[in-house]
């Protein structure tokens, strides 16, 4: 509909052109105004607080693509989220609670495909 209303004004091209995704900014985010805060968010002593994560990983991914070399803004904004509901949710438990939930750590309760996880 909106393509016979505009059909008159836009070139044919235009108008049949498929629809494709739209990349939002996110990549060069995490290079620029975010990175302090991934930095913060993703820091060791914050990523030692579960031990789910390998720090020495989550750091290589950090600078692989702080530097360039990868794009790993996905992943990056992936572990942000989970850190930081980790922090707003798990973090206050009481060291009781915490323990009942750190025990299935390396059960093989959960998977994931990455080598993030702390062996």
């Amino acid at each position: 509909m909106l393509n016979k209303a505009l059909s008159s004004l836009l070139r044919k091209p235009v108008l049949t052109h498929k629809k494709q995704g739209f990349v939002g900014p996110m990549s060069r985010w995490l290079r620029g105004d975010l990175r302090s805060y991934a930095l913060d968010v993703l820091s060791p002593e914050h990523l030692a607080r579960h031990d789910i994560f390998d720090g020495d990983i989550v750091a290589r991914i950090l600078a692989d693509h702080f530097e360039g070399r990868e794009t790993n803004d996905t992943l990056i904004w992936a572990l942000i989220v989970f850190q930081t509901w980790f922090n707003l949710y798990l973090d206050r438990m009481p060291s009781a609670a915490m323990e009942t939930v750190s025990a299935g750590a390396g059960t093989g309760r959960a998977s994931w495909s990455l080598p993030l996880v702390s062996p």
